[in-house]
Order: C-alpha cells, then sequence, then structure tokens
C-alpha cells in the first residue's frame, strides 16, 4: 500500500478519536448568548439538567457557585455575581433563566458560565453591550 493512502487511512481512523469525550455539542445548551445594554433575561434549555453552575470571569476566577433555595428537596438554585443571575428550576430540570441587569457603564462586558450535565462540563459566554450602543 502507497504511504500516502496510508496516512489518509489512518487519518480517517483516528481523527474520530480525538473528539471522543470531548462535549462537541456543549450539552445542547448555547455556546454563546447575547444582551443589550438594557439586560434582560433568557430562557434557555438542555439535553439534560445541571447539577453545579458557576460564574467565572474567563480569566480562571469563579465568582459565584450554586446555592440551593428552598426545602429539601430544593426546588431551585440561584448564582450571581454583578450584573448576572442564573436560576435553574429543579422542576424543569434542562431549564436555566439568565438575567444581565442593565449596563450603564459604556463598555460591553461578558462573564462566563459553566455548568455540570451528567459529569460533562459546558461553557456558555455571556456577552452585553455597553450603553453607549
Amino acid at each position: 500500500m502507497h504511504r500516502q493512502n496510508m496516512n489518509k487511512i489512518l487519518g480517517l481512523v483516528f481523527l474520530p478519536l480525538l473528539f471522543i469525550g470531548c462535549n462537541l455539542d456543549n450539552s445542547d445548551y448555547p455556546q454563546r448568548i447575547s444582551f443589550g445594554s438594557n439586560g434582560g433575561t433568557r430562557i434557555i434549555h438542555g439535553d439534560n439538567g445541571c447539577y453545579a453552575i458557576q460564574i467565572e470571569d474567563g480569566e480562571g476566577h469563579v465568582k459565584a457557585t450554586s446555592h440551593f433555595y428552598g426545602e429539601e428537596p430544593y426546588d431551585s438554585f440561584i448564582v450571581e455575581y454583578d450584573w448576572l443571575q442564573v436560576r435553574d428550576a429543579v422542576k424543569n430540570d434542562n431549564q436555566l433563566t439568565i438575567t444581565a441587569r442593565p449596563n450603564k457603564t459604556g463598555k460591553s462586558r461578558h462573564y462566563y458560565i459553566t455548568g455540570m450535565v451528567m459529569d460533562e462540563v459546558f461553557t456558555i459566554k455571556v456577552i452585553q453591550a455597553g450603553s453607549g450602543f
């Protein structure tokens, strides 16, 4: 067999193996959410419910982690930092409600929401436009 053909076959065999275990679909949660400067609320859905949520600054710093509210069994949890809030209602366990407060800074800003779904991590970049837009 020619070396060139062998390389193509090996590439076709091993390329898919590189992606095994990688969460390419972000557990069906969006990879990015944008808000205007006035803020607002978005309800998003994924394949399965989350059992942990945190807000990060994109530089490896965790700013807030899951907090549970209600009596056992817990009916929801809220994670909040600065201008961003994430609420997970366990009764609708594959739904997240994301709220951004109005941005009066004049500059765009962003945070990352990371969560755990069935032992896989998903990440959502949340971007908000500045008040000058």
